[in-house]
């Protein structure tokens, strides 16, 4: 879809602008995480701030920083109003991704994730995902993070290896072989963290603060967008021309 309209867009700015206000925004927010971000920029010239503050809040976390951020970019008043629509929590958190530089893990951060305490009961943890699963606050999960009290992060368990366990037992009765205990700080370049889930073939990573402290987790489809954002880089660098010269 998302292709299609940037099609359409070259053709028909006018058809481009009213396809765009039909789409659902539960669509809608999937289409627009799939656009360049100066079309992302200029979005805002299109959608209303409460259309675009719906749309926002129907992405994922990382994906609505990015949206947010590169909005700011032509309209920073917009981008301020539609931070306001959200509640003080998610409005903080949303400040924080986008606080980050560009190379920074943190902004390539969603802080969708399933995480369980590391003496919570392993049934009670598969019901709690459930209901986050069937009321849409989490989606393609792949392992529980294990963490303490203090939410410092201690490993994680991969689901297929959570479902052989007797679930009257706690994730503190998993054997150690069966945690994965690859992370990445939060303010590590992005290159690091490809090279990582590329040489271990992660399907994800948890980003953790400096305090090793579970902050959320950089999803393999996240780095695909890198790697694929790095190599148009190094292409237009070949040619000898830059990505805003790719544009006009």
């Amino acid at each position: 879809i998302a292709e299609q309209l940037l099609e359409l867009r070259e053709v028909s700015s006018e058809e481009y602008a009213k396809s765009i206000k039909t789409i659902p925004h539960d669509l809608f927010a999937e289409v627009i995480s799939e656009f360049p971000d100066y079309v992302q920029e200029e979005i805002a010239e299109l959608l209303s701030v409460k259309k675009l503050a719906d749309i926002a809040s129907k992405m994922d976390t990382d994906d609505a920083a990015t949206l947010i951020q590169n909005i700011s970019e032509e309209h920073e008043e917009i981008s301020q109003n539609i931070l306001e629509t959200f509640d003080d929590e998610d409005k903080e958190l949303l400040e924080q991704l986008i606080a980050y530089q560009e190379d920074e893990a943190g902004s390539y951060m969603q802080s969708e994730l399933f995480s369980a305490m590391i003496d919570e009961n392993i049934g009670e943890a598969i019901k709690r995902l459930k209901h986050l699963r069937d009321s849409g606050e989490v989606d393609n999960i792949w392992h529980v993070h294990l963490i303490d009290d203090k939410s410092k992060y201690l490993g994680s368990v991969g689901l297929e290896d959570l479902i052989v366990f007797e679930h009257n037992l706690k994730f503190s009765d998993i054997p150690l072989d069966k945690h994965r205990t690859y992370s990445v700080n939060h303010k590590i370049n992005i290159k690091d963290v490809v090279e990582m889930v590329t040489n271990y073939n992660l399907s994800s990573v948890p980003v953790v603060d400096n305090y090793n402290r579970l902050l959320g987790r950089i999803t393999s489809d996240d780095i695909y967008d890198v790697m694929q954002d790095s190599a148009t880089e190094q292409i237009f660098n070949l040619a000898g021309v830059n990505d805003e010269a790719e544009q006009e």
